[in-house]
């Protein structure tokens, strides 16, 4: 599977593992760029980086793309453009800022369910069929039906089975995996998956 990661926001939260592209989101950009990594491709309209700020980015990055401050889209979107091809996007960054963005990105993982939003300690990601649920380090499982569905839920402390769920069918939260993995089945529907775990004081 080919992975694309994009980052995005403030966090510095940048995941241990192989990327097939890396690209900076903005201020994203400055984050790869100050942890001495290098990254194909950094891309926004930078209103957020000082001068000295995007002259790292520019040495850290293969091509930079600078975009108008006046734009139809967000610098995200306008990031995926150059993701095509890739099997799954990766998005670090876009959690624990302005609710705005959040939002923003939430819904362009709905219309594009390559898209997984994650940081420290949780993951967001959109399921259309059966799909295995690593526990991992994740303390909770939360499911978020995006239209009907019907499904089974396995592995669980709170199992389903062929239950038809809806949007508006809000007790499906905060379930949680009883060993190391959990099944859900969707024979029909789309839904979103929230993995999770407490933020440590």
């Amino acid at each position: 599977m080919s992975i694309v990661l994009l980052v995005c926001g403030y966090h510095g939260f940048i995941p241990k593992c192989h990327f097939d592209k890396i690209i900076g989101v903005d201020h994203g950009a400055y984050i790869i760029a100050s942890q001495g990594r290098m990254m194909d491709l950094a891309i926004g309209d930078f209103d957020s980086v000082t001068k000295e700020e995007f002259e790292l980015i520019q040495s850290k990055s293969n091509q930079v793309i600078v975009l108008p401050k006046e734009k139809n889209m967000t610098d995200s979107e306008a990031a995926l453009a150059y993701t095509i091809g890739f099997d799954s996007v990766w998005m670090t960054g876009v959690f624990g800022g302005r609710i705005d963005h959040e939002l923003i990105n939430l819904k362009l993982m709905q219309q594009d369910h390559r898209l997984v939003l994650l940081d420290e300690h949780q993951r967001v990601f959109i399921a259309k069929e059966t799909v295995e649920l690593q526990k991992e380090s994740y303390t909770y499982v939360s499911l978020f039906p995006l239209v009907q569905s019907l499904i089974s839920f396995e592995g669980v402390a709170y199992p389903l089975q062929n239950v038809l769920v809806s949007p508006d069918d809000l007790y499906l939260v905060s379930n949680e995996i009883v060993n190391q993995k959990a099944v859900l089945r969707i024979t029909s529907g789309i839904v979103m998956i929230v993995m999770s775990r407490d933020k440590q004081n």
